[in-house]
């Protein structure tokens, strides 16, 4: 993806060439073929889950037709390269400096700039609360492909985009949630005093400027009806282990566990858990029916790839 230039464009045509019937590979082709190169670890991490995989090798394929990247010099000194690489902290002022210098501002984003965007891409997609995502599939794919690319160059374009897109590097590295930061990089709380994981809405509202709107229908509105439900399960999580810690006097053994508590009043809340559980399984089913079949399609695809 980054620093190969025409060269390694022409020695993996080469390799479309060999393993396939095409005979004039495109951009795209390249860009499919290094995407599934990038999810390699993730799939194998993932246990070749369909469904984590699935949207972001998609979102991944769209971003990474960001126009730039293949206009890369091949000599570009990249970050963490063995040989005289400049560290993240060099590539986030490298990209500053070129934003000051008006890169990317109704433009086309400078080297640096690019080279940030895809690394920050590739955590912003693959992190469990995805912060860059599109949808859509046949007529729908160019159109979303421009969204993100979108959002992408108008990110990089401003001094707090690429702030943040250095504080995603960094925290994804680590194993760290994403989260919203400043233009200084220090961390947004929100109005109870937690940080703000960073989310696909609040990245095109604040760098492309598109509103910040609930959604009511389609996946944008289920994903965000699924974050307040995985909020839910953690909220429960801490509500169960904070009465567990009550002691029956101070210093000594918690209570509920000594003592139990009231048949009648646990009841209820298991029968509510119970359906709950139910309904989840029932919508992985539903999912998994869906979707297997085209799934076992690009897995299949992924594995004629790998050869390369």
């Amino acid at each position: 993806m980054l620093g190969g230039g025409p060269g390694t464009a022409r020695r993996v045509n080469e390799g479309i060439r060999s393993l396939t019937a095409k005979q004039r590979p495109e951009h795209e082709d390249r860009v499919d073929i290094a995407v599934e190169l990038i999810l390699r670890p993730v799939r194998t991490a993932k246990n070749d889950a369909v469904p984590y995989v699935r949207p972001r090798r998609a979102v991944l394929q769209r971003a990474y037709r960001l126009p730039e990247i293949k206009e890369l010099p091949a000599d570009a000194l990249l970050e963490g390269a063995l040989d005289s690489g400049r560290s993240l902290e060099e590539l986030r002022d490298a990209a500053l400096k070129e934003v000051a210098e008006g890169f990317g501002a109704g433009g086309r984003l400078g080297v640096a700039q690019t080279e940030l965007a895809v690394k920050a891409t590739y955590y912003m997609v693959t992190a469990s609360t995805m912060a860059l995502q599109t949808e859509g599939s046949g007529a729908a794919r160019a159109q979303e492909s421009r969204s993100a690319v979108g959002v992408l160059r108008a990110m990089l374009s401003q001094r707090r985009g690429v702030i943040q897109a250095y504080e995603v590097v960094r925290a994804g590295r680590l194993g760290r949630p994403l989260l919203e930061v400043d233009e200084d990089g220090a961390p947004i709380c929100t109005d109870d005093g937690k940080y703000r994981e960073l989310t696909d809405a609040l990245v095109r509202h604040t760098y492309n400027g598109e509103a910040l709107a609930e959604a009511v229908v389609g996946l944008p509105a289920a994903r965000a009806r699924w974050a307040t439900v995985t909020k839910s399960v953690h909220n429960l999580r801490q509500a169960m282990s904070a009465m567990e810690s009550v002691p029956v006097y101070e210093g000594g053994d918690s209570l509920v566990k000594r003592e139990g508590w009231d048949p009648p009043e646990i009841e209820k809340p298991r029968r509510y858990l119970d359906r709950i559980s139910r309904t989840l399984a029932d919508w992985a089913d539903r999912y998994h029916e869906q979707y297997d079949e085209q799934g076992q399609g690009a897995e299949a695809d992924a594995l004629d790839v790998g050869e390369l």
